[in-house]
């Protein structure tokens, strides 16, 4: 894997990270002086996060393992 492979891959790993964490906020960006609804997230959308996150890890990982190895060269 290149560099530019591997830079690839961690912009996607933290662009999926953001995106989990931003989701599911609740509201419209307003601030309308209420409290929004409480966000409810099933057992399924937990797991389905988790398995997405352990994706983002490991193609962190491979990049990192990958520019590790193009510095060697």
């Amino acid at each position: 894997m290149t560099v530019r492979h591997a830079a690839t891959a961690v912009a996607a790993a933290v662009l999926l990270l953001t995106a989990l964490t931003g989701c599911g906020q609740g509201g419209d960006g307003e601030s309308s002086g209420t409290s929004d609804r409480p966000v409810t997230t099933s057992p399924s959308e937990v797991r389905h996060m988790k398995q997405l996150v352990d994706a983002a890890e490991s193609a962190a990982a491979a990049a990192e393992s990958a520019t590790a190895e193009d510095g060697k060269d």
